[in-house]
């Protein structure tokens, strides 16, 4: 009996001696407190973006061009002028 003791408690002490070998070491974590500061970083994507409608613009009259409002591609509301056409004859040159 005392021998079979003894094992019992030589197989305890290997057990546990095996399992304290193989748990990992706990991490340790170090907190901060938050900075605010401005990010240098931007990230760009290839993408391509397509309009759900088209609309056609057209001028009544000839003329050029002679001024845009808006860049092309932003977004316009009924109403408001988006280019300034310059007739071409020097007729509508002169105001009377």
């Amino acid at each position: 009996m005392p021998r079979n003791l003894l094992m019992s408690f030589l197989l305890l002490v290997i057990s546990l001696s095996l399992w304290a070998t193989t748990i990992p070491p706990i991490p340790v974590v170090t907190a901060r407190q938050a900075q605010l500061t401005d990010l240098s970083e931007t990230l760009t994507y290839p993408a391509r973006t397509e309009s759900k409608v088209n609309a056609l613009i057209y001028a009544e009259g000839d003329g050029v061009i002679s001024k845009i409002n808006f860049p092309l591609g932003s977004g316009v509301r009924r109403g408001q002028r988006v280019a300034v056409i310059k007739h071409t004859d020097p007729i509508y040159q002169f105001a009377p």
